[in-house]
């Protein structure tokens, strides 16, 4: 059964009482936060999108999350349930089984997620196309915010490429 739509749950009242979108929000929260809570922000929706993801999604994101590091690295994350996972399908091919994506909780994404900021961002900016092309997550406002924050912060990366040129 359906929720009936709930104005509250999607908004949140300024000072002067006038209702502002959550997803808009975020993303203000997010332009003006520091570096590390940036980094919460991106790694909490990036689960919360995982969580509401159909499995062969869920498989698609967490093989582009996984491809930056080694079997070392995914070690320490989540206590080794990626390591583990890649281990058992076979390193080279990094292949996460739909059987294995049903094991991963959000938390584990959130800790993955985590590690891959500090290792690789750019990794993390290429899930952008990887949601855009997932129709089925683009109604989702996890999606839509997260996707905005990916094509800003690639934007931002390309820009001070260009300024160090």
């Amino acid at each position: 059964m359906q929720q009936p739509y709930d104005p509250a749950a999607t908004s949140a009242a300024t000072s002067q009482g006038a209702l502002v979108p959550v997803d808009q929000l975020i993303l203000d929260v997010y332009a003006t936060a520091p570096v590390q809570v940036r980094s919460r922000i991106l790694s909490r929706l990036i689960a919360k999108v995982y969580a509401a993801a159909p499995p062969a999604t869920q498989r698609k994101l967490l093989g582009h999350l996984l491809r930056p590091l080694g079997l070392l690295s995914l070690a320490v994350v989540a206590d080794g349930i990626f390591a583990k996972i890649l281990a058992r399908s076979g390193w080279m091919e990094q292949n996460v089984s739909l059987e294995d994506v049903q094991a991963i909780q959000p938390g584990d994404v959130v800790s993955l997620v985590d590690y891959v900021l500090q290792v690789s961002g750019d990794a993390i900016n290429g899930l952008a196309q990887l949601l855009m092309a997932s129709p089925n997550l683009m109604g989702s406002v996890a999606a839509t915010v997260l996707v905005t924050l990916l094509l800003q912060r690639a934007r931002q990366s390309r820009l001070a490429d260009r300024e160090l040129d």
